[in-house]
């Protein structure tokens, strides 16, 4: 008779899985025709006006919402949305720390530092479903809109070198890269 017991811990849990197909999906690449959406203005809410400090005896004063400002919005990417599909158990904190630990992992892999040099808003889409899961695991509802992060393309880099946004600056003999 087989023992199956140690092929029994060799099987991830389902959550793993999940977000490691998504990685891998993404890893592949954007699509022929993918372009990252472009931000549209928004009108949002101005900071607070200033209020009177309360005289004695009276409640304090409500504080009064200040004019709208307009706002560069990125409206939801539906290739994101295909690729990293907003789940209820996302929100569960095992399965958010879990969501975490893997996507850092891809972040901290070759793949993922190649796609910062060839396709910055590429990268920037994981960067964001990480930031999401990362809010997700503090208890936090998901950051609305897209993580900004400033992606120096490769042909202002000097010869040999690679920009990064991330303050690296890895060179092309560097047998890591």
């Amino acid at each position: 008779m087989d023992s199956v017991g140690p092929m029994l811990g060799n099987w991830d849990d389902p959550f793993k899985m999940e977000i490691r197909r998504s990685i891998s999906a993404w890893e592949d690449g954007p699509p022929a025709n993918w372009a990252p959406p472009q931000p549209v203005p928004q009108q949002v809410p101005g900071p607070p006006m200033p209020v009177a400090p309360p005289q004695p005896g009276q409640p304090p004063p409500q504080a009064v919402p200040g004019p709208p400002v307009m706002q560069m919005v990125a409206p939801p990417d539906p290739v994101a949305q295909q690729l990293f599909p907003d789940a209820p158990h996302h929100g569960l904190p095992g399965v958010a720390q879990t969501r975490v630990t893997e996507l850092a992992k891809a972040m901290a892999s070759r793949k993922w530092q190649n796609w910062l040099v060839k396709n910055g808003p590429w990268a920037a889409m994981l960067a964001t479903e990480f930031s999401k899961a990362q809010a997700q695991a503090q208890g936090q509802a998901p950051p609305a809109g897209g993580l900004a992060m400033p992606v120096v393309p490769p042909s202002s880099a000097l010869p040999g070198d690679y920009a990064s946004p991330l303050g690296a600056t890895p060179r092309q003999d560097n047998p890591a890269f």
